[in-house]
């Protein structure tokens, strides 16, 4: 009972919360407008919406183009902004006015399915047979509530990237490389040994990993959001692991970004870095001759497990061509396909004939090994009410100074609040 008043108070409030009557008509006649002005041409038989970039954007819309010619159909591609994609999904699909198929991030597909945006796939339309051919951590991540919602695309992860003019041997611990990184590191000189965005949750998860923090506990084998278990003494551990970093090692530069971390390691002024491989473009143009492994193994052998996201293609509910969507999702994710996507990104296909083909892709292979000891990043809802809460506890702790057990305690009350309000 209490579950299935747990996703229907989740569901009312998910269901495009926060956007007001008058924005929702605005953009739902905007759409219609939009099709008013089109009805000269015959509509498309498939609709995508995707944020992908232009290189893999144009891809796509060459895979669309092959497929419509083979099946005499009209796949229209169209871009939506990232920051604008999930919002105008949840407007735009309820009033039958979005696309068939959408691609985005994995950790959206509770949030989608709780608001009954999104529709299963079933055994019948996906064989175990074809789902076998993709990535188990994959389908996985594309699946909620033992149903799957779509098909894996791409996987992504963070690792460490250093640079080989500045590192003469390859660190088998995370204490050789801090070691390593704490010999060059002098700020006075603008030289940095390692460091990252220590108040991004995201980017610290992996040493959180190492010391056994848990984010939420299970009840039935399934994720059970009254049990939020990330105050604990493993996560006070990892606090204090994190703060040593910058506090008593001094590695950590205050104010350090991302894009603080870049231009010191794209200046070669940065031992190493982490981060994924968005970052290898920029790498290449510089000639900047790198490296990539998984973050190393405490020397206790406690393994840093970075995030793993999920690029997916997923099944709006109110698609009218559901077959062509379904045949058309598989078409796009076949092995030759998913190869020039993922040429076109650097980024880890899911379906493991392409890593195959990519075998002469190095920086593909290596950031695929280290999305294999990597954590799937949670696809329930509430997920969400963490990541802003833990990122302060880190900027509360480290940069403030805070006590972390006093830090934690509140920090928890809240993201149960928050969870508490989202279910309502």
């Amino acid at each position: 009972m209490a579950n299935h008043l747990e996703g229907r108070n989740m569901k009312r409030k998910i269901r495009i919360k926060a956007i007001t009557s008058v924005v929702l008509f605005s953009f739902i006649f905007l759409f219609l407008a939009a099709s008013c002005l089109r009805s000269k041409e015959p509509p498309p038989d498939i609709v995508l919406w995707t944020s992908f970039g232009d290189q893999e954007l144009e891809i796509v819309k060459q895979i669309a183009d092959k497929f419509g010619k083979k099946k005499n159909k009209k796949i229209l591609v169209v871009k939506v902004p990232f920051n604008e994609l999930d919002i105008k999904f949840q407007i735009a699909s309820p009033a039958g006015q979005g696309p068939d198929l959408i691609i985005g991030p994995h950790d959206w597909v509770g949030a989608f399915v709780t608001a009954e945006l999104l529709s299963p796939i079933t055994e019948s339309e996906v064989s175990q047979d074809q789902k076998s051919k993709f990535n188990q951590m994959g389908i996985e991540c594309m699946t909620y509530d033992s149903k799957l919602y779509g098909i894996p695309i791409f996987l992504e992860t963070i690792a460490i990237i250093y640079n080989k003019k500045l590192v003469q041997k390859k660190p088998e611990t995370m204490e050789e490389l801090l070691e390593t990184a704490t010999a060059f590191n002098d700020p006075g000189k603008d030289q940095y040994g390692f460091f990252y965005e220590i108040t991004n949750f995201y980017y610290s998860w992996p040493f959180f990993s190492a010391f056994g923090t848990k984010i939420f506990g299970e009840t039935d084998g399934k994720i059970d959001v009254n049990k939020i278990l990330v105050n604990s003494p493993e996560t006070i551990d990892a606090l204090n692991f994190i703060s040593k970093l910058k506090n008593q090692d001094k590695l950590i530069p205050d104010g350090a970004t991302t894009d603080m971390m870049q231009s010191k390691f794209f200046d070669q002024r940065l031992q190493f870095c982490l981060n994924g491989p968005w970052m290898l473009g920029d790498l290449k143009k510089r000639g900047i001759d790198f490296e990539i492994i998984p973050i190393p193994p405490m020397k206790d052998g406690r393994i840093p497990k970075p995030f793993v996201g999920v690029q997916g293609m997923m099944l709006n509910a109110q698609s009218k061509n559901r077959g062509l969507a379904i045949e058309f999702m598989m078409y796009l994710n076949n092995p030759d396909n998913q190869r020039e996507l993922s040429l076109a990104s650097g980024r880890i296909p899911s379906c493991k004939e392409t890593l195959v083909l990519l075998k002469d892709q190095e920086n593909i292979v290596k950031f695929a090994r280290a999305a294999e000891v990597g954590t799937p990043m949670p696809t329930h809802p509430a997920a969400r009410q963490v990541w802003g809460p833990m990122s302060e506890a880190l900027q509360l702790t480290i940069i403030d100074g805070k006590n972390p057990e006093e830090v934690m305690k509140f920090q928890v009350q809240r993201i149960k609040k928050d969870i508490k309000f989202m279910m309502e």
